[in-house]
């Protein structure tokens, strides 16, 4: 956060379960934000959730502060896998916001809770993971997204139908933010990847596919 050490075992906000977690932000008073980014939220995220409006995890400090959160409020928090909830929630704790709550494993936790035990979902879209997967659905499989390996961008297939993607380059996000000198190194590592993938031959790149 660019901010003072945070002792996060002492603020840390309480856990609620994922079987815990419908009824809980069922209730009207609660105050439900999303703490990850906004790329991320695109992709999916609970029902009446409100965004933290950031770009950047450093931002949610001085993002927070336009959602005008009562000191006094019931606050429930989630992200990914809980870790990023670990340190807003402190943060939120630790500047005198008395009621803060977060999903405990967050959203995958809860994916595989309701998936388990075939419970209603308040779950809405795919979630952004940080691995070769990009995002996973309901059920905890592959989602529909791709990563634009210039800026990181999950994309879905409108997307990747853009006059301005290109495969291990740029996508319509990044173009612009691209100079000739990085769009032709790009370019030659991607050629380089189709040959190597052509003629099935291992490489270090890996995790940067063709699209299927």
């Amino acid at each position: 956060f660019g901010k003072s050490r945070l002792n996060v075992d002492k603020y840390r906000g309480d856990l609620v379960s994922p079987e815990n977690w419908n009824q809980y932000i069922s209730d009207k008073k609660i105050r439900l934000i999303d703490v990850r980014n906004e790329f991320e939220i695109d992709l999916g995220k609970f029902v009446k959730a409100e965004r933290a409006q950031t770009k950047s995890f450093r931002d949610f400090p001085n993002s927070i502060k336009k959602l005008n959160l009562n000191k006094n409020s019931k606050i429930a928090m989630y992200c990914t896998g809980g870790i990023r909830c670990e340190k807003a929630s402190a943060y939120m704790k630790s500047i005198g916001y008395k009621n803060v709550v977060q999903l405990e494993g967050g959203i995958l936790k809860y994916l595989e809770y309701v998936k388990n035990f075939r419970k209603k979902s308040l779950w809405r879209g795919e979630c952004f993971v940080f691995d070769k997967r990009v995002s996973v659905n309901k059920n905890l499989n592959k989602g529909k997204y791709f990563l634009c390996y210039g800026c990181r961008m999950p994309l879905s297939k409108q997307d990747i139908m853009h006059k301005n993607y290109k495969k291990g380059v740029h996508c319509h996000y990044c173009i612009d933010f691209k100079d000739k000198l990085q769009i032709k190194k790009s370019t030659t590592r991607q050629n380089q990847i189709d040959l190597y993938e052509k003629r099935n031959i291992d490489h270090t790149f890996k995790l940067i596919k063709s699209k299927k």
